[in-house]
């Protein structure tokens, strides 16, 4: 089992170069991302909080667009 920071590091890389993660889900490194300040992405995860630890997290190629704002969903399984 992952622990949470290295899934974030995971979905990190995932988000940003596909190349990096052996099971990537495609190429999604052209969609916009949220980011708090240049340089920082935002992962608001409920479930980290109370302490849910992640163990699969499955992009989907679904994107939303609000004017400056795009969605990016994705799946999480937790246990």
């Amino acid at each position: 089992m992952r622990r949470d920071s290295e899934i974030l590091r995971l979905i990190d890389n995932r988000y940003i170069d596909p190349s990096k993660s052996q099971s990537s889900p495609g190429n999604i490194s052209n969609f916009p991302m949220a980011t708090a300040e240049p340089g920082k992405r935002l992962f608001d995860f409920e479930a980290l909080k109370i302490g849910v630890s992640l163990i699969e997290f499955e992009f989907y190629s679904t994107v939303e667009n609000h004017g400056n704002v795009s969605t990016l969903y994705a799946g999480v399984s937790v246990e």
